[in-house]
């Protein structure tokens, strides 16, 4: 019997683990109101309960709780019915686009520690966690352990996507694009005079032929958020990233942001983040893991401070 060679695809993966660390926090802590564009974010709470708000949706984390956060959901934290709150949280992007989709698509967010899903992820994650805490454990050791993770929860997240989307090939395609625009737009190079968001949001329209109504539209329906909110939740989370990492001014944030001066800037903080620019930076200084970068997957390898692929 004749045996015949039987080939296989070739296969290259990239993963972006990024902000993985543990807490503990006491009262009265909260963490703002922020969106990751790329990133899926995995919370665990360890001990102590935490309330969430995910797309307006609220969320109770008994001990033990896993919560996911899809790319592009908008998302807040504070601590609830306890004194302290201990934790586990990561984010992480993958070039494998069906894991990416499934998440992005997800319904099912909250997994309780009662669970069949956290039976099997709850191991996993305690290995991921103990690998990143491992100082001799090498970046194999770490990945495998992230893709162990994103294995368990790829299946699960497939078989509960959210409901009403409506060709979502299409749709969602056209609508990251805009989402990818809207991320390049937060910058205002020194040579360009700011524009209001409005102009900029029909720049964007046009830019990818559509109508400003239709780009409206269907950015709506997939991110729960129309086009001119992300804009401006990016350029205050840019400017809250700025604030605490870089030394310069509030003028010149502002500024670089596209903002038409630092009172509009610091009004508009102040009324999203509930304190002054000056008074974040202050208070909030070692509070930003959360702040999840802009760039692209494909950008990560220029990044110095600990990010890594494999």
């Amino acid at each position: 019997m004749d045996i015949f060679p039987r080939g296989f695809p070739n296969m290259r993966a990239q993963a972006h683990l990024y902000g993985a660390h543990y807490g503990t926090v006491s009262r009265p802590w909260s963490c703002p109101r922020h969106i990751h564009p790329t990133m899926l974010e995995i919370n665990w709470v360890l001990a102590g309960r935490q309330s969430a708000v995910v797309d307006g949706t609220a969320y109770e984390q008994q001990p033990g709780d896993v919560l996911l956060v899809p790319p592009m959901a908008v998302h807040e934290y504070r601590l609830a019915h306890a004194d302290s709150l201990s934790y586990f949280v990561l984010h992480l992007e993958s070039d494998d686009e069906s894991f990416m989709r499934a998440a992005r698509n997800a319904r099912e967010l909250l997994v309780p520690a009662d669970s069949a899903l956290h039976l099997r992820l709850a191991p996993l994650l305690r290995r991921l966690a103990g690998a990143l805490g491992e100082e001799a454990a090498g970046r194999t050791v770490v990945f495998a352990a992230l893709y162990a993770v994103m294995a368990e929860l790829e299946s699960f997240l497939a078989a509960h996507p959210r409901d009403g989307l409506a060709e979502p090939a299409a749709n969602e395609a056209l609508a990251r694009r805009i989402a990818r625009e809207i991320e390049s737009a937060v910058y205002v190079s020194p040579e360009r005079t700011p524009e209001p968001e409005s102009a900029l949001i029909a720049g964007i329209a046009r830019k990818v032929g559509v109508s400003e109504r239709h780009c409206n539209r269907l950015f709506r329906k997939l991110y729960r958020m129309p086009p001119r909110g992300y804009l401006t939740l990016l350029r205050l989370q840019e400017g809250m990233r700025r604030l605490i990492h870089e030394r310069e001014p509030v003028v010149s944030i502002a500024a670089a942001l596209g903002y038409q001066n630092a009172f509009s800037f610091s009004r508009q903080f102040k009324k999203q983040v509930g304190l002054t620019p000056a008074e974040f930076r202050r208070e909030r200084r070692d509070e930003t893991f959360y702040l999840t970068p802009l760039n692209r997957l494909s950008d990560s390898r220029t990044e110095q401070s600990g990010q890594s692929e494999s």
